[in-house]
């Protein structure tokens, strides 16, 4: 049988119990308070925020920068792809298969433009739980359209300085040839000019019957003379035309070594009668590489020639060692010589059109190789070499490039 209470206890009970109420409710309105402000931010961010159910998708809840885009609809309840999307299957970039399973709790960062209206969001989706138990997904939305457009501007401005530069590449390498023309014609034209002159003296005599033999002889000469200069003028401007037209690279599947080998041999004569020693060190274990093989034995031939001439009137030994190896993703070729070598303050400009050190030398045929590498994607280079003179450096890559 129970103990009855006395007044004082009941009264003792009553007061814990209303105590413990009060408790309660100020929790309650604590939880409520905390509920609105977090409702409130929430709703002052212009961002767009909603939840939705994984297995049925419908949206659990959206905030007002969301609702707002649906004036006067309910879209708690609806399937988020047919509300957001207008879709009638689920979206096909679900984030779904990224916050759940052994991702559930990690937030998924993506960009995404949204295809019925084009706009740009950054989102941040992650799977949290909702209150009466289940995983949902949640998502943030913040526009970033005018930054992506921003962005696009700014790399399309990139683009065109890119373009522009390129020009003004092209219109400076165009000035170098220009000059270049201009003081390979001006000699000869001059002495066109002087001969022509003279031819046309020579006319006023044969008009005043003052001809003999002699002059006949003379008028030839000159006519030689100026036939001469004309073909040196045609030379040079077919110079400029062979370095000016874009080659086609016709790629093919080739051991380097083979045009290096066709080069060396058909140098082998004039290497013999200039008493320069060559030696080849190829490498077997070059793999096969993309290359266009008549271009690749021009390069050597041309250096070879190159090294040949630099070493015409070389007192000492004359040698010339090409190797070919292959370091990382490219094929390297390296031909160095026992010659003069490249001084350092010229090694910048011999790759130029029309500059040469040769007091007969045109001054294309390095140019030529340079833009004959960088057709294949490659690099071009000189340095000294252990002989103490030129090491010129071939570096191509072994695959094609994807911008061809």
């Amino acid at each position: 049988m129970s103990k009855k209470l006395t007044y004082e206890e009941l009264e003792q009970k009553v007061r814990l119990l209303e105590e413990e109420s009060s408790g309660i409710q100020r929790k309650l309105e604590r939880l409520s308070r905390e509920k609105r402000e977090f409702l409130s931010i929430f709703a002052s961010l212009d961002v767009g925020i909603y939840v939705a159910d994984p297995e049925t998708y419908e949206l659990l809840y959206a905030n007002p920068t969301i609702q707002r885009a649906y004036p006067g609809q309910n879209i708690i309840g609806q399937k988020c792809h047919r509300v957001l999307q207008a879709r009638d299957e689920p979206c096909d970039f679900c984030t779904h298969p990224r916050i759940f399973g052994e991702n559930r709790g990690r937030p998924h960062m993506w960009d995404f433009q949204n295809p019925l209206n084009g706009q740009w969001f950054h989102c941040i989706d992650k799977a949290i739980q909702w209150p009466d138990g289940r995983w949902v997904r949640w998502q943030m939305a913040i526009n970033i359209h005018e930054q992506k457009r921003a962005e696009q501007d700014l790399l399309e401005s990139e683009r065109k300085l890119e373009r522009l530069l390129k020009i003004e590449d092209k219109m400076t390498s165009l000035g170098r040839i220009a000059a270049g023309m201009a003081h390979e014609i001006r000699s000869p034209l001059s002495g066109i000019n002087l001969l022509l002159d003279n031819l046309r003296s020579m006319c006023c005599s044969i008009e005043n019957k003052e001809i003999g033999l002699d002059t006949v002889q003379e008028i030839k000469m000159i006519i030689e003379k100026a036939l001469s200069a004309s073909n040196k003028i045609e030379k040079v401007v077919k110079r400029v035309l062979d370095f000016s037209r874009p080659n086609e690279v016709k790629r093919v599947l080739t051991d380097i070594n083979q045009p290096i080998q066709d080069a060396v041999r058909l140098s082998s004569v004039t290497l013999k009668k200039e008493g320069i020693h060559i030696e080849t060190d190829t490498s077997l274990d070059c793999p096969l590489c993309y290359v266009d093989p008549d271009m690749v034995e021009q390069v050597m031939m041309s250096l070879i020639t190159n090294a040949i001439e630099a070493m015409e009137n070389w007192p000492r030994d004359k040698k010339i060692e090409i190797t070919s190896s292959k370091e990382g993703s490219s094929v390297i070729i390296r031909l160095s010589d026992s010659g003069p070598g490249v001084p350092l303050q010229l090694r910048d400009k011999i790759f130029e059109p029309f500059f040469t050190t040769k007091p007969y030398g045109s001054g294309i045929g390095l140019s030529i190789c340079h833009r004959i590498v960088t057709d294949h994607r490659g690099f071009l280079e000189v340095s000294s070499s252990k002989y103490g003179g030129a090491e010129f450096t071939v570096r191509i890559p072994i695959s094609p490039s994807q911008e061809n």
